[in-house]
């Protein structure tokens, strides 16, 4: 696997963390929805109206943080 580093970054403990997440929505009565950013099934124009939809920004550091540039001025970042 050395090398593929830079084409994706797996988070090992995305499904524990999607699931707090979902737990949290729950219990807070919070509407939620979880999106990964994908150039082969999105365009860069749904990518940015997505992002600029956006009140939580949680994202791994590096590239992905690019979005951050088009959020709303209420967002919140998260950089894991």
């Amino acid at each position: 696997m050395r090398g593929l580093t830079h084409l994706t970054r797996p988070m090992l403990s995305e499904m524990y963390h999607l699931e707090g997440h979902r737990l949290l929505c729950y219990y807070f009565f919070l509407f939620s929805q979880v999106v990964e950013y994908n150039p082969e099934n999105m365009t860069l124009h749904q990518q940015l109206t997505i992002t600029r939809n956006t009140d939580v920004f949680i994202s791994i550091h590096g590239a992905g943080l690019t979005h951050m540039l088009f959020l709303p001025d209420w967002a919140v970042v998260f950089e894991l």
